[in-house]
C-alpha cells in the first residue's frame, strides 16, 4: 500500500489564512462604507475640520488594510495551491481513478472559470474521502454538501453583480453576498480538513499493521523452515544410523585373529 503525504499542516495554514482573509475583507467594507457615507452625506453638510481630519484616517486606514489584504492573498494563495495539489495528490494514490493533481489545480486557477471547476473537483474529494472513511470505519463529522451547494450559487451571484458598478447598491449587495459565501467555505473547508486528518491517521496505521503482519510471517516462515531443516536432518541421521547397523559374521567363519 502506497504511504500518503501528511497534508494537515498545509490544510490548517490555509484555514488560518482563510479567516484573516474574511476578517479583512469585513473591516475593508466597513471602512470603504463609512467613507462613502462621509463623503456623499456629512462631508457635504459639515466640511469643518475634524470631519476632514477623520476621512484622513479612514483612508489611511482603508491603504493599511488594503496592504495586510494583499499580502494575505498572496499567502494564503500559495498555502491553498499547495494544500489543494497535495489533496489531489493523496487521493490519486488512494483511487487511480481520480483527477490528476496537475490537471486539477491547473484549471481551478483559471479567472472565473477555475470557481466552477474546483466546485466540481472539491465535490468529489469530499465524496471520495467519505467514501474512504467508510471503507476504513472512520469516526468523522460529515461535511455539510448543502454549504458547498450554496457556496457556488452565492459565488456566481455575487460575482456577477460586482460586475455592475453603475448601481453602487448591487455592488454592494455583491459584496455582503461574497462575504456570506467566504464563511460557508470556510465551513467546508474546516469539515473537509478534519476528515483529511482523520483519513491519513486511518491510513497510517493500516499501513502500520500491514508492515507488523508482513514481519510476523516472514517471522512464521522462517521459524517453519528451521524446523522442517531440524526435522530433515534428523531423518537423513536416523536413516543413515539404520542403513550402517551392526556387523555380523556367519556361523562357520572364523573369528578375526586377535590384534597384537
Amino acid at each position: 500500500m502506497e504511504k500518503l503525504l501528511d497534508n494537515t499542516f498545509r490544510g490548517k495554514r490555509t484555514l488560518l489564512c482563510l479567516k484573516i482573509f474574511l476578517i479583512l475583507m469585513v473591516v475593508m467594507m466597513l471602512l470603504g462604507y463609512s467613507v462613502w457615507n462621509m463623503a456623499n452625506g456629512q462631508m457635504v453638510q459639515n466640511p469643518d475640520a475634524p470631519m476632514a481630519m477623520s476621512m484622513l484616517l479612514l483612508v489611511l486606514g482603508i491603504a493599511f488594510v488594503g496592504f495586510a489584504l494583499s499580502i494575505t492573498i498572496i499567502i494564503m494563495a500559495v498555502h491553498w495551491i499547495c494544500w489543494f495539489f497535495r489533496s489531489t495528490q493523496n487521493m490519486k494514490k488512494l483511487q487511480p481513478d481520480a483527477m490528476s493533481p496537475w490537471a486539477a489545480t491547473i484549471l481551478c486557477l483559471i479567472p472565473f472559470v477555475g470557481q466552477i471547476v474546483h466546485y466540481f473537483v472539491f465535490k468529489s474529494l469530499i465524496k471520495r474521502t467519505q467514501a474512504e472513511l467508510d471503507s476504513r470505519n472512520g469516526d468523522c463529522p460529515t461535511v455539510p454538501m448543502n454549504f458547498l451547494n450554496i457556496w457556488i450559487g452565492l459565488t456566481i451571484v455575487s460575482t456577477i453583480m460586482g460586475s455592475i458598478e453603475e448601481m453602487k447598491i448591487v455592488v454592494g449587495t455583491g459584496a455582503v453576498l461574497g462575504v456570506a459565501a467566504l464563511v460557508l467555505y470556510i465551513k467546508v473547508f474546516t469539515a473537509y480538513i478534519a476528515q483529511e486528518e482523520c483519513l491519513f491517521k486511518l491510513h497510517e496505521e493500516q499501513v502500520l499493521r500491514q508492515k507488523v503482519d508482513q514481519v510476523l510471517r516472514e517471522r512464521e516462515i522462517e521459524k517453519a523452515a528451521s524446523q522442517v531443516q531440524a526435522a530433515t536432518y534428523e531423518s537423513e541421521k536416523s536413516s543413515t544410523e539404520k542403513s550402517e547397523g551392526p556387523v555380523t559374521y556367519a556361523d562357520d567363519a572364523p573369528p578375526p585373529p586377535p590384534e597384537k
